[in-house]
């Protein structure tokens, strides 16, 4: 063998050596150095960004990749729980999997609400609200998602899965030919898809997301960094990757941008606690300066019963009575599994039970572990749910849900009397622009459509009588006032008053009445404000386009309205600016088996009372009566417990 030193082009030296007639060439200690750095370089790199996708996907999958049963034990009212309560099952497909559907009041044509759920329910766990919007005459469609309940599915795939399944479902309604108007309620992953679907081409009329998120990486980000604190960080990118390689391009889909991609009314509605969709975070409300659709409406919740992200559709009762139950249910587990399995589950914490229990109105299931039942006993976890009152723990939150019937009826075309609106109803949102625009003002704060409650006083307490405005002038013309040989617009006067709302909270109405009362109904409400009596709410009746029905359904207490007497070509009282209609759902029209609205149903027995009740005696009682007025309470047909009207002499 013979053998000469050189050098490589590079300038590295090079042992060269011939055996056998071929040549060869031995890498110097340098250059075995350089190849050793590269590896390592490479090694580094895929440890650096390769390999943490491996813990990423396992934990995304240990959530997001199996199926959200439905569960052995309830806790909350279901569609079995309320005889004579018919629906109809369908199947529709999404993607590669069958969904199942449930259509509920099909004799209902006022319109289809379609009711999309949270992360690990299903339709069943809405059940409540589902029987409320059926209650109110709407036809409701909803349905089980990918991978839970009774949909097909190996797994329910991941927050953005929501959307896809929605927007599913709106090409199995579209294709049964309805004809109705579509509202779509959501809330959580349901709230998302509720917005996000409008990214697609749909004929939508009106939306309502409580809780949602706008943007599912933000979640899942969020999620991670209160797990791992801010390490969660570092997971952002393999997130949003395994995101995109889960949904392709659907994967960037935020419902800001289908907010902005229509111009239909959409209402927001967020609790300022909602620890799991932050408020100042994820949420859809904290992404407000990016819409830019006018026709959005924010709603913040702040008050600690309604103010959390299963709370906001809970009564203040029922929020309580979950609260305990779920310091029950932590004792139990503990009892069973602590000492053995108590690090089973990283977020089995009293914080976290409103998650992994009410969120999935299951108080046995959880985030992180399969069920609670392979540590609690199966005696003693049943003994624990047969002792739950499921009808007090569905309980609604019945001012919201009335805002959110009185926001889809405002959505409604060529229905009812609705042709008699003859101004725009940018002219009732002008009739607010006295009002402060500041941050720290109480006062509901509009933009077109849009407004949001504020958080913070002070809060000026109003009571004034003037003139029809022009443009309240505009708003009346051929809705609630038409031309007339008795009265003009100059005999009416238009009313501001402070009122308190369900929530304890003092809020600014409006109302129109005879302008020779006005100082007598300004009096009437002052007593009615100091006595700490709710009112639902006071807007003018030509916000639901000058139709009884609607206000009622409302909830709104009313004074003027051009009408008849229902059956009869005599003007009523109200004609006249001379009566005032006070909660009608806590105070209904009953006329033998007629009850008006259908919701006041739960406030016929007269010896229960509760709040927004008008019994004789009471503030609101004496402060009419005392002045003259009559209650149509003591009428024996109709009995009209929402009505006062002035008699003159």
């Amino acid at each position: 063998m013979r053998g000469n030193v050189g050098m490589t082009t590079s300038g590295h030296p090079v042992d060269s050596r011939t055996a056998n007639g071929r040549h060869y060439k031995i890498l110097s200690s340098t250059n075995r150095s350089t190849k050793r750095k590269k590896l390592i370089f490479v090694a580094a790199i895929f440890f650096m960004l390769i390999l943490p996708m491996l813990p990423t996907v396992i934990i995304y999958n240990h959530t997001f990749g199996r199926r959200a049963e439905s569960p052995v034990y309830r806790a909350f009212l279901t569609y079995r729980d309320v005889a004579g309560f018919d629906r109809r099952v369908v199947v529709f497909p999404s993607g590669d999997n069958f969904l199942m559907g449930y259509i509920f009041g099909e004799d209902n044509y006022k319109g289809l609400v379609v009711v999309s759920h949270s992360f690990g329910d299903g339709a069943e766990g809405y059940f409540n609200v589902i029987k409320y919007f059926v209650e109110h005459g709407w036809r409701v469609f909803a349905y089980d998602k990918t991978g839970s309940h009774n949909s097909s599915g190996n797994s329910t795939r991941g927050l953005a899965q929501s959307a896809l399944d929605l927007d599913a479902a709106l090409h199995f309604i579209a294709a049964q030919e309805w004809e109705l108007p579509i509202m779509l309620f959501g809330h959580s992953w349901g709230g998302f898809a509720a917005t996000a679907v409008l990214n697609f081409d749909h004929e939508i009329n009106a939306v309502v997301s409580l809780a949602g998120y706008n943007r599912p990486v933000q979640i899942l980000r969020d999620t991670s960094q209160r797990v791992i604190g801010r390490a969660g960080i570092l997971a952002h990118p393999y997130l949003w990757a395994y995101q995109r390689y889960l949904f392709g391009r659907n994967a960037g889909l935020t419902a800001v941008g289908g907010i902005n991609s229509v111009d239909i009314p959409v209402k927001i509605i967020h609790g300022t606690a909602d620890w799991l969709i932050r408020y100042d975070s994820a949420g859809i409300i904290n992404y407000r300066r990016d819409i830019t659709n006018p026709n959005v409406v924010f709603v913040t919740h702040y008050l600690p019963h309604h103010n959390n992200h299963m709370n906001l559709l809970m009564t203040e009762d029922a929020f309580a009575y979950a609260t305990e139950l779920n310091a029950r249910f932590a004792e139990l587990f503990y009892r069973y599994a602590h000492e053995e399995n108590g690090d089973a589950c990283i977020f089995m914490s009293v914080y976290f039970h409103h998650v992994h229990m009410l969120a999935n109105r299951n108080l046995a299931r959880c985030f992180c572990s399969q069920i609670y039942t392979g540590y609690i006993p199966t005696e003693a976890l049943s003994d624990f749910y047969a002792t739950i009152d499921r009808h007090r723990l569905s309980a609604l939150n019945i001012p919201l849900m009335d805002e959110i019937n009185a926001f889809f009826l405002q959505t409604l075309n060529d229905t009812y009397e609705q042709h008699r609106m003859a101004a725009p109803i940018q002219d009732y949102v002008n009739a607010y622009a006295k009002y402060p625009s500041n941050a720290e003002s109480d006062y509901p704060q509009y933009n077109g459509y849009a407004y949001t409650y504020a958080e913070y006083s002070p809060f000026e307490i109003i009571f004034t009588a003037e003139p029809l405005p022009y443009h309240i002038i505009r708003q009346i013309s051929g809705s609630s006032f038409h031309e007339n040989p008795h009265f003009e617009y100059c005999h009416l006067s238009y009313l501001t008053i402070t009122h308190v709302d369900f929530y304890g909270k003092s809020r600014h109405g409006n109302i129109i009445v005879a302008a020779y009362i006005a100082e007598e109904v300004l009096d009437i409400f002052r007593e009615i404000y100091e006595g700490s009596f709710p009112l639902a709410g006071m807007r003018l009746i030509d916000y639901y386009y000058a139709y009884d029905y609607y206000s009622m359904a409302a909830n709104n207490s009313v004074g003027f309205n051009f009408r008849y007497i229902a059956g009869t070509q005599t003007l009523s009282r109200h004609a006249w600016g001379m009566a005032i209609d006070i909660n009608p759902i806590q105070n209904p029209f009953i006329r033998g088996d007629v009850v008006l609205p259908a919701a006041g149903r739960a406030y016929l027995d007269r010896t229960y009372v509760r709040p927004g009740m008008v019994v004789p005696g009471d503030v609101v009682y004496n402060a009419f009566t005392s002045r003259g007025w009559v209650w149509g309470g003591h009428w024996s047909v109709p009995i009209d417990l929402h009505h006062f009207e002035r008699r003159l002499p």
